[in-house]
């Protein structure tokens, strides 16, 4: 499994800046969410985010959150999903408060 960092400029894609911008990067398949803005996760079970033919599906902690997205050359741009309301633990949802909005807010 594929680790992911979330973080203000979108970290999680770093790879992608060694990459021409005539070619798109390949970022499908699952991945770990392991720091989101500089703070490491700590969960029973772990977030994650999985990339599918223009579609994604994360799962925040609590929650799932599925939509699209697109990538042309570096830059990966997240478009707005569905996301399940469930309830959990405060920190779990802190947690998922800072995933979504990374994952909304930062990566355009």
């Amino acid at each position: 499994m594929k680790k992911i960092i979330l973080t203000f400029a979108a970290a999680m894609f770093a790879a992608l800046s060694f990459v021409s911008c005539k070619e798109s990067v390949d970022v499908s398949g699952e991945w770990k969410i392991v720091e989101v803005d500089g703070v490491a996760v700590v969960a029973d079970e772990m977030p994650t985010i999985n990339f599918a033919k223009g579609s994604y599906h994360a799962f925040t902690g609590i929650n799932i959150v599925n939509g699209n997205y697109s990538v042309k050359g570096n830059t990966v741009t997240i478009k707005d999903g569905m996301m399940t309301k469930m309830a959990g633990p405060q920190d779990l949802m802190m947690l998922e408060d800072k995933i979504v909005e990374t994952l909304t807010d930062h990566l355009t």
